[in-house]
């Protein structure tokens, strides 16, 4: 996995081939910050196995979550 600068973010966005946004914050987390990610879908990471292979079948993905007692620092990009 690979950081990716707030700046290269919104320019894949706005380009023809955009990587999906997917937010994978904990539940507790994604309610408590009252904060929605414009543009993303979210997933209970807690499931992951009901949700990876659709999401690794979408292509290029951007995930923003904030590890366990780490400041939320950022996204991270994976291609497939």
């Amino acid at each position: 996995m690979n950081a990716i600068s707030t700046e290269a973010l919104n320019l894949a966005l706005s380009g023809p081939e955009a990587p999906l946004l997917l937010d994978v914050r904990r539940a507790a987390a994604r309610s408590q910050s009252g904060q929605q990610i414009p543009g993303a879908l979210w997933r209970d990471p807690a499931l992951w196995l009901d949700w990876k292979d659709e999401i690794a079948a979408r292509g290029p993905v951007v995930t923003r979550l904030k590890p366990p007692g780490q400041p939320a620092s950022g996204f991270n990009c994976s291609r497939p």
